[in-house]
C-alpha cells in the first residue's frame, strides 16, 4: 500500500524525500490560492444532480484537504453535501492507497462492481485497480 509521498516517489523516480515534502506543501499551498479553483466540466453540475435526482450514490477520492477541497468546490456553486462521502488526503491512507476507498464503502456500502471511479491522473488508475474498482479515465488532469 502506497502513501502520497510514495506515489510521488514512484512517478518521480530519484526524488529525496526532503524534495518530495516540499511538493506536498506547495501543492497544498498552490491549492489554497483563491485562483486556483476548479473550473466546472460542462454539464459537470447537471450531471451530479441528475445522478442524485435518480438515486445513485456519489462520492469524492481526493488527494487534495477536505477544507481546501470544500472550498475551491464552493467557489463554483457545488456543494459537498451533494456527495454520500469523501476521502481526501486528511484520511490516514491517502491515495493512491487503495485503503482510500475505504471510508467511502464503508458509507455508501455498494458491491466494487457496481461502483466506476473516474479520475483523471495515474494516482487515480492505481488506487482504483489497488482497491477492485473499476476505473474510467477523464483526460482533464495530470499524468
Amino acid at each position: 500500500m502506497a502513501s502520497l509521498q510514495e506515489g510521488v516517489k514512484d512517478i518521480w523516480k530519484g526524488i529525496t524525500e526532503e524534495q518530495v515534502d516540499l511538493y506536498i506543501e506547495a501543492a497544498r499551498k498552490w491549492e489554497a490560492m483563491p485562483e486556483n479553483f476548479y473550473p466546472p466540466v460542462e454539464g459537470g453540475v447537471e450531471t451530479i444532480h441528475w445522478l442524485r435526482e435518480n438515486g445513485v450514490k456519489t462520492a469524492i477520492c481526493t488527494t487534495n484537504h477536505y477544507e481546501g477541497l470544500k472550498e475551491r468546490l464552493g467557489k463554483v456553486d457545488i456543494d459537498m453535501s451533494w456527495f454520500d462521502a469523501t476521502s481526501t488526503s486528511d484520511w490516514k491512507y491517502p491515495k493512491p492507497d487503495p485503503r482510500a476507498f475505504d471510508p467511502i464503502l464503508e458509507i455508501i456500502q455498494v458491491p466494487k462492481d457496481h461502483m466506476v471511479y473516474i479520475g483523471d491522473i495515474v494516482f487515480d488508475w492505481r488506487a482504483a485497480q489497488g482497491a477492485g474498482i473499476p476505473f474510467l479515465a477523464a483526460l482533464s488532469g495530470g499524468t
